[in-house]
């Protein structure tokens, strides 16, 4: 069947293995990921569009939770046999809860692999939000990447064009403007206990978007709607620092933008005045999620 993300849901803090035999069987230890030392040391290299990155940090900032998502692009490789991993859309997924952990909803899943398919893309990554604590994956991120790669490998070349982003935007440790992203692939190496394979930083360029796709601000209010009512929805009028979190956000999407200064600041107005309208003034209740399982999204 298919292997899905699951996502712990309870808060916790990160923390790292400090060596004691039996650390690593926690599944929720975090391990520093690797850097290659150049390009040709890495199986492929990875492409951006600043408009994805856009869409997933305005999710993440959304909810106490882990948030989880999809990728769509193509994996292509030039003449020497360099490989280079485009994404070129971004898929927000819900999750459904079964206590102590979420896993992506399989409607969610569907909706996204049929809307990839008809805009000729393959699901080429996913994402989630580590929402307090730094962006290093989990034992349990590397066994959920670990197993989708093995899903996406091509037997013939060995690729295995799958990867993984963690964004972490109110980690009190880095009281930013800036929420801190990892883009991330599991390497052929194994840990010294032979548990798992080993996480490396994935070498990435940014493709800069100069006009923003109506498509993100669409999957903005579409977010907005989703999480309005959820119980565990960020409280955007409290202090992250020096700011409010709503100020939080719409700083950390001024990273993503490209366009001229007075094109980026009408647009960053427009998002705050979005989300005071349909996030933070609507009364906060308790509701169960819709059953279909699907976030309408940049379509």
């Amino acid at each position: 069947g298919k292997v899905r993300p699951k996502r712990n849901v309870q808060k916790r803090e990160g923390f790292y293995g400090d060596g004691l035999v039996g650390y690593d069987k926690d599944p929720f230890t975090l391990v520093p990921v690797g850097y290659y030392a150049q390009a040709k040391d890495a199986p492929f290299t990875v492409e951006i569009g600043s408009d994805a990155l856009l869409v997933m940090e305005f999710h993440a900032h959304l909810a106490y939770t882990e948030i989880i998502g999809l990728l769509g692009g193509r994996f292509l490789k030039d003449e020497e046999g360099q490989g280079k991993l485009k994404v070129e859309y971004v898929f927000p997924c819900r999750s459904t809860s079964t206590g102590t952990q979420c896993e992506m909803d399989p409607a969610s899943e569907v909706a996204a692999r049929e809307l990839f398919g008809q805009k000729g893309l393959d699901v080429v990554g996913w994402y989630h939000s580590h929402p307090t604590f730094e962006p290093q994956p989990s034992i349990r991120d590397i066994e959920n990447q670990t197993s989708y790669q093995d899903l996406f490998r091509n037997e013939a070349s060995g690729d295995e064009p799958f990867i993984g982003f963690i964004i972490s935007p109110y980690n009190q440790e880095y009281a930013n403007d800036r929420s801190q992203i990892q883009c991330l692939h599991i390497s052929k190496k194994w840990s010294t206990t032979n548990q798992y394979r080993l996480p490396f930083a994935c070498i990435q360029q940014i493709e800069q978007q100069l006009q923003i796709n109506q498509d993100v601000l669409a999957a903005f209010l579409n977010l907005l709607k989703e999480y309005k009512d959820y119980e565990n929805k960020i409280d955007m009028t409290l202090s992250f620092g020096s700011q409010s979190r709503l100020d939080k956000l719409i700083s950390s999407l001024k990273v993503h933008l490209h366009m001229s200064p007075e094109d980026n600041e009408s647009f960053l107005e427009n998002i705050k005045q979005m989300v005071q309208q349909h996030f933070i003034q609507h009364p906060t209740q308790t509701t169960v999620q819709p059953s279909d399982g699907t976030i309408n999204s940049l379509s």
